[in-house]
């Protein structure tokens, strides 16, 4: 692997939290053992339903954060997505940053074309969740923020990413990396369109069971939400 043993890594600084506290980072609770599974940059024709494979053969939930540009081309791969274990949320329309943008700019980027929103509508929930927004590089700006306000959406971005999608790693960097690093609460992000998407299923099939052998468990973004509004 390129770099340090720690190649790609990040752990979201706590003052952000503090600052940003309108946003979703993970769970409050300091004795949390938690883990939230998020999935960026999808979805890709064969490594998305790969995941879902695993994810269900370990009833594992997980929200994924689909980008607007692939979804007319890809989304028959949600035809039958388990809406029980999965979410949906949406990651941009061009994967373009959200800041120094107008605020057509944003409408734009940031809110779900109708071919998400089409998606949307097979979620058997009732009430349906608020629609969950990702930041591209989880980079917003003030107008963004606004934005959000004046919606029914809540900005989620993360604790621990593990620079998956950087070339140099394999299965074992990240499963190093993950087993080492994480902590009780973090919502975590990967990518299953990125250019190692490949490595996840076997990361996720040796990593799953180990966490829960440490007394993880793994959670839905939905029990989050509800606790960080109470």
């Amino acid at each position: 692997m390129e770099g340090s043993q720690h190649y790609g890594l990040k752990r979201t600084p706590k003052f952000l939290e503090y600052l940003f506290p309108q946003l979703l980072w993970g769970d409050r609770s300091m004795t949390s053992r938690k883990l939230y599974l998020t999935f960026d940059d999808g979805p890709h024709p064969t490594l998305t339903p790969s995941i879902c494979t695993i994810l269900m053969k370990h009833q594992i939930p997980a929200t994924f954060f689909v980008r607007g540009d692939r979804i007319r081309k890809y989304n028959s791969l949600f035809k039958d997505f388990d809406y029980n274990l999965f979410q949906l949320g949406y990651h941009g329309l061009s994967h373009t940053p959200w800041w120094f943008k107008s605020r057509p700019e944003l409408q734009l980027e940031m809110f779900p074309t109708n071919d998400f929103l089409n998606l949307l509508d097979h979620n058997p929930l009732t009430p349906p969740p608020p629609m969950l927004l990702r930041p591209p590089y989880g980079r917003f700006g003030v107008n963004a923020l606004s934005q959000v306000a004046k919606s029914d959406a809540r900005l989620v971005l993360w604790r621990l990413v593990l620079g998956d999608w950087l070339p140099g790693h394999t299965t074992n960097s990240l499963q190093n990396l993950l087993l080492e690093h994480v902590r009780g609460g973090d919502i975590i992000v990967l990518h299953d369109g990125g250019i190692n998407g490949k490595l996840l299923p076997s990361l996720l099939q040796s990593v799953i069971p180990i966490l829960e052998d440490r007394g993880f468990s793994f959670e839905n973004l939905d029990d989050l939400l509800m606790d960080s509004t109470q």
